[in-house]
């Protein structure tokens, strides 16, 4: 049996015992080695594009992983800012939500800036200047303005700032497509008369497929740019940067011959007020 005297002494011994162990965790926690800020690893960025859009994304390749300019272009990009990371195949309509809610950190797909998608998300310095199209039969009737369209069923990429402009359009039916490859599929069948899009992409079409024409002085020009969150403007200027190094060097060049088969005519200016489409100032939040 234990005494009054005794049962103290062992409730103190294990209140010491507490205090002891209690003081030698903070020791330990203290005595961990703190990472120098500029040793600490960066997160593997996930970049967001859709790769349905030659040349800019082609779909996956044998290795599962998608080709085209902008993949080469966001690699040459991530290696000389010291970037590990990895493609995210997304739908085009995800991408910008995504940034949003920081599921990505990054876009490249082909996406038009505008004062909308401006509001949403942070825009790198444009990386191309491309004109939208009007791709018809050639047996068809000449199209000289916007209102011949009238009554034409005018196929759109979904989501697309092509979309969003023959939406506006008093008289014309729209049918959207997931996929450019739908889109020139539908029109070769006749299911569709005209088909808006932006021209390099429906390019390597008109190349290849005899019978159809592009229209490229009725829409005006838009201007393609990395898509970043909101408030990340430390990466933005990092690709800024890259960007520069890349047109003043060749390299941009030299991707650019591997995809078009030419090299790149000019550097987009942006110094000087540019006229835009219509759909350049919807309320659109993702497409090209």
């Amino acid at each position: 049996m234990v005494g009054t005297g005794e049962r103290r002494l062992l409730v103190n011994d294990r209140i010491l015992y507490g205090v002891i162990a209690a003081a030698l965790c903070v020791l330990a926690l203290g005595c961990e080695e703190e990472v120098p800020p500029d040793q600490v690893a960066e997160p593997v960025l996930r970049v967001g594009t859709d790769a349905t859009f030659p040349p800019f994304e082609f779909p996956l390749d044998s290795t599962g992983e998608p080709t085209g300019f902008d993949i080469d272009l966001i690699a040459e990009i991530c290696a000389r800012c010291g970037w590990e990371y990895e493609i995210v195949d997304t739908p085009f309509v995800d991408l910008l939500p995504a940034l949003q809610a920081q599921e990505l950190q990054l876009a490249i797909s082909g996406i038009s800036i505008t004062p909308r998608r401006r509001a949403t998300v942070r825009f790198s310095d444009p990386y191309y200047l491309v004109e939208q199209a009007i791709v018809v039969s050639e047996g068809d009737a000449l199209i000289d303005r916007a209102g011949d369209l009238r009554g034409m069923r005018v196929g759109v990429l979904s989501g697309s700032t092509g979309e969003v402009w023959a939406k506006d359009i008093d008289g014309l039916l729209v049918f959207p497509y997931p996929e450019l490859r739908h889109a020139t599929d539908a029109l070769e069948a006749r299911h569709i008369d005209v088909l808006i899009v932006d021209h390099p992409s429906v390019r390597p079409f008109l190349d290849s497929t005899a019978g159809y024409r592009a229209h490229r002085d009725i829409l005006n020009a838009e201007l393609y740019g990395i898509a970043a969150g909101p408030a990340d403007t430390v990466r933005i200027s990092a690709i800024n940067d890259a960007l520069a190094e890349l047109l003043g060097d060749g390299t941009f060049d030299s991707l650019h011959t591997v995809w078009f088969g030419e090299p790149f005519l000019a550097v987009p200016d942006t110094s000087s007020p540019r006229k835009e489409s219509p759909a350049a100032n919807s309320d659109t939040e993702s497409g090209h």
